[in-house]
């Protein structure tokens, strides 16, 4: 359907009735290089199956000249000829970006030039990490603009994009508080209790819920109870039985074999995973190995063996203190802190370990003399309960000096308007009796312009201006939120004149 064929439309943003002006616009050629980019994903050898599929389905409806400029004060201003007034649309400069970025480092290092031993390497792999929305920049547009400038920027391309993740069933809203956010994450647990739990979830093919019960099941059950368990059982051996110290020996019997074996094979596994992005498949191979690990501790109970047997004892502790290496080695990414407490009580330095050290044993192992469990059970009600009171929910009391200094007035909304430029803001003046406020309310997705126009309502008339989008809010207006994604405004009932403070 074309634009002009709508009937009554309206403006999404401000609400108003839009006008047809004709105006100039800089288009790239995109159609142009619809051949190159087709056999570059056909015959790309990183480029995901999802993100192939996609990105040629694409080409064969059809690409079109896609307009780089926008007619908007927000953004990179256009180096064009008589393009005075646009800007960049987000989605060219942004790409490049990826360039200019590693120019603009090496620039600081004063080695201008130095970005190209990068960019213009043909042994050079990038990796970007999106959401499935995002793959036609990084595989049509990103591509077509390195291919215009006719040097030989490199396209191996790794793709790591997802589907959508949801949290307790709804979508992520900081205006509604349905999430949890970084700064809010590291002070109720350790940052490898998220990383895991999250990388566990990871929406690799299909949209994934967050929810704390799994977080919960995650920390208490494959850390703790699997990994966690696994570590101590392995240290507490080897310091009972063989003084702390274990040195190199061949496996005992059939499933200590089977054991190392199994941790190359795991690593060769996880080798490949990690390349091809399938970092939950990372999780769910190392921890198939952690189960083993445990399962073997169980079959030959070095307790009951260890007078009559000490050899076969000896083989089995050193196999579990490779494949605590190797499990360690494998999980750094993914929980990096806990990687490093386990190679540390292991008696190694880990930034003097890496991944050729999987396949390389250890002639001595001499563990640490204390060591304390790796992580701790959590229960998510408490998580729960703790967020509440991060973010404000369960209040403190206060004198009513301190609510005294709040300046609450009544107020009636004169003028209404979305804000330009956001989905969820309303520019609002409101007539407080000796003067009209201007204030910028995140309430769009609840009330229309014309609903609010006429309301009575409570203003916080002395709080400090705040900086919304490059323009001042100068107050408050009191609603209601039930925590469900609710909003209701505090309205004024019966005749009362603007300006009648609140007590």
């Amino acid at each position: 359907m074309d634009p002009l064929d709508l009937l009554n439309p309206r403006c999404s943003i401000c609400d108003l009735k839009p006008t047809v002006k004709k105006v100039k616009h800089y288009y790239f050629d995109l159609p142009k290089f619809s051949d190159k980019l087709y056999r570059w994903i056909k015959q790309s050898k990183t480029l995901s199956d999802n993100s192939k599929n996609f990105s040629l389905q694409m080409i064969k409806q059809g690409l079109k000249a896609r307009s780089i400029t926008r007619n908007n004060k927000w953004g990179v201003p256009a180096p064009f000829p008589d393009a005075e007034d646009l800007t960049i649309y987000v989605w060219f400069d942004a790409v490049l970006g990826y360039v200019s970025a590693v120019m603009e480092y090496f620039e600081n290092q004063d080695r201008k030039d130095g970005w190209m031993d990068y960019w213009l390497d043909e042994n050079t792999h990038i990796a970007f990490f999106i959401g499935k929305d995002n793959i036609p920049f990084h595989t049509i547009i990103f591509p077509s603009l390195l291919m215009a400038t006719h040097d030989k920027y490199t396209l191996n391309f790794h793709i790591g994009a997802t589907e959508w993740l949801t949290f307790e069933g709804q979508k992520f809203s900081k205006t509604k508080g349905i999430g949890i956010w970084g700064d809010e994450a590291i002070k109720l647990l350790p940052g490898d209790y998220w990383r895991y739990t999250l990388i566990y979830l990871r929406p690799e093919t299909r949209d994934t819920d967050f929810t704390l019960s799994t977080l919960e099941y995650c920390v208490n059950k494959e850390l703790n109870d699997d990994l966690g368990n696994l570590v101590h059982r392995v240290l507490n051996l080897i310091k009972r039985y063989s003084n702390g110290k274990i040195e190199k020996t061949k496996p005992k019997t059939d499933r200590q074999v089977k054991l190392y074996h199994m941790g190359i094979q795991t690593a060769d596994k996880v080798d490949k995973e990690y390349m091809d992005m399938r970092f939950q498949r990372v999780i769910y191979s190392v921890m198939s190995l952690v189960r083993e690990a445990n399962a073997i501790i169980n079959h030959e109970k070095p307790w009951e063996t260890w007078r009559e047997e000490p050899d076969k004892v000896k083989g089995l502790l050193y196999i579990l203190a490779e494949t605590l290496k190797r499990i360690s080695i494998m999980l750094y990414p993914i929980i990096p802190e806990s990687s490093k407490k386990i190679l540390e009580y292991l008696g190694l330095d880990y930034r003097e370990v890496g991944w050729k050290d999987i396949y390389t044993p250890k002639d001595v192992y001499l563990i640490a003399s204390e060591f304390r469990p790796i992580f701790y059970k959590i229960d998510k009600e408490e998580i729960r309960n703790k967020l509440k009171e991060i973010r404000g929910e369960n209040m403190e009391e206060v004198d009513i000096e301190t609510f005294q200094k709040l300046d609450l007035r009544v107020g009636t909304i004169v003028k209404a308007l979305k804000k330009e430029g956001s989905k969820n803001l309303l520019r609002l003046y409101i007539d407080i009796g000796d003067r009209t406020v201007k204030v910028l309310a995140g309430l769009a997705n609840y009330y229309s312009p014309q609903d609010m126009i006429g309301k009575k309502v409570i203003v916080i008339t002395n709080l400090k201006k705040k900086k919304l989008m490059g323009e001042y809010s100068e107050g408050m207006i009191l609603a209601a939120d039930d925590g469900k994604g609710n909003i209701s405004l505090l309205t004024v009932d019966g005749d009362i004149e603007n300006g009648s403070k609140v007590r």
